[in-house]
């Protein structure tokens, strides 16, 4: 924390613009409030004429000012001053004592709203912390802890022998919550309260409650924070638009990976791509409850992918975003030739966490002639790597997805043998490759008829593979 410390001193003491203090994660919690505050008390000296703190969120900064001005400055602006901002600045034009004052702006949410009331001397350092983005504020990122610095953190609060004797699960608990600040004082804390409970429990109770849990919800008097993570998040989901929500909603549907920003788009074919654009740069980034990673690429915190999803559920648009979200995959699945050469490798690869986060917990939402293209694209991405471990595992959850929703006579099971037969062939495992092109057939002709294209397909393969030269 003292590089962000000298970081803030350069700023502050070379210009009068604001500094802001954002989030990379983009979301509450991650410790902007308490950055300021050690700051602060750590840099008195700096700031001769003392320090003004005003909670810049759900109050009027003219009513705090005020107010400040009186109780500790005995300052009362002439009853003649009528206009809140004339009265504000009869307070800054007549700050008590010599050198620098430093004023903190506490979580700004509106930038406009209280910039008129901004003190011009040079006198003052502005320091905001602030969720959002405004132009002209330049902002000092703070980033999630690294994860030894968030360990650290679950140490001291749960204790530390205890989480040595049980570090792995400690380390879980740490990367499912994100090594978000907040998140983890608050979990740490609970835990301090319960020393009978073991950290894999914990772990698994807020796997099966989320930010519904009590240890992520009630923050203590001695916390600088004063709401718990979800509530936290909530803030910023009352300042996004419907079209904002629903963005964050979709993007929530992806996997904790970079999302390619086409597939978006993807996902809103209707939606002028500005709009789009506009919903994701002055909404979700403007909030900080989406990082960009690179060029094209987004994504968001594990906790707030975590609440976005719980808010999908509410929202009446939900079935019509999860069915945009799966139509987008399935397209880019199929888009995947068998024959994969290193520029369509390297175009599809981003997408193949997404595809798996698909393949493995929303087969439900896969219609019947969509089920094994999220099988087929990995299977055919992971031989182009030569990874015929995890090709071969695709295609037999393939299989076991087909025989599962439509029992063991029907063409997609066909389809999985003949692609698991494939992929043995063309490793040589030829002995094991016959049965199952065998039974492929059988299937085939019984449900498609000796003459359906996929027939001839299958018939074709294992001709080939009886034919085979020894």
């Amino acid at each position: 924390m003292s590089c962000r410390f000298a970081e803030l001193d350069q700023r502050l003491q070379q210009t009068n613009s604001p500094t802001a203090i954002t989030a990379v994660a983009g979301m509450g919690g991650v410790g902007k409030t308490e950055l300021a505050i050690r700051y602060a008390r750590s840099r008195l000296g700096a700031y001769h004429a003392g320090v003004c703190w005003v909670k810049a969120r759900g109050t009027e900064l003219a009513t705090q000012v005020l107010a400040f001005a009186q109780d500790h400055l005995g300052l009362v602006p002439p009853e003649t001053l009528q206009d809140a901002e004339r009265r504000v600045g009869y307070c800054w034009a007549r700050w008590p004592g010599q050198g620098r004052v430093l004023l903190i702006l506490d979580d700004l949410a509106d930038w406009n709203v209280i910039q008129p009331f901004l003190p011009t001397s040079d006198r003052f350092r502005i320091l905001v912390t602030t969720r959002k983005t405004f132009i002209g504020v330049q902002p000092v990122p703070l980033d999630v802890l690294a994860p030894t610095y968030s360990f650290a953190l679950l140490k001291s609060l749960a204790g530390a022998e205890r989480c040595e004797a049980q570090r792995t699960d400690a380390e879980r608990l740490c990367e499912w919550l994100g090594h978000l600040p907040l998140a983890l004082e608050l979990v740490g804390r609970y835990l301090g309260g319960k020393p009978d409970l073991t950290l894999c429990e914990m772990l698994s109770r807020l796997r099966g409650k989320g930010l519904d849990h009590p240890s992520t919800k009630r923050a203590e008097g001695m916390m600088t924070a004063e709401r718990g993570v979800g509530a936290a998040l909530e803030l910023s989901w009352d300042e996004l638009s419907q079209p904002q929500r629903e963005l964050g909603c979709l993007l929530s549907l992806f996997a904790l990976a970079p999302v390619p920003w086409e597939m978006a788009q993807r996902c809103f074919p209707d939606l002028d791509p500005e709009d789009l654009e506009d919903a994701r740069d002055s909404g979700l980034l403007g909030a900080s409850m989406l990082q960009r990673k690179g060029e094209g690429f987004y994504q968001l915190h594990k906790l707030v992918r975590e609440f976005l999803r719980a808010k999908l559920e509410l929202m009446p648009s939900a079935a019509g975003l999860n069915k945009a979200f799966v139509g987008a995959l399935v397209a880019a699945a199929r888009r995947i030739p068998q024959q994969t050469t290193l520029e369509i490798f390297s175009a599809y690869a981003p997408l193949i966490p997404h595809i798996e986060e698909l393949s493995e917990e929303r087969t439900e939402d896969l219609g019947e002639y969509d089920l094994l293209w999220p099988f087929v694209a990995l299977q055919r991405l992971h031989e182009y790597q030569s990874l015929f471990f995890q090709a071969e595992a695709c295609a037999a959850k393939a299989l076991a997805a087909s025989s599962r929703r439509f029992g063991p006579e029907h063409p997609n099971v066909a389809l999985s043998l003949n692609n698991l037969a494939e992929l043995y062939r063309d490793q040589g495992r030829y002995e094991e490759a016959e049965p199952l092109y065998t039974q492929a057939l059988e299937i085939a002709e019984q449900t498609l008829g000796q003459s359906h294209p996929t027939t001839k397909t299958i018939r074709g393969n294992l001709n080939t593979l009886k034919n085979k030269p020894s």
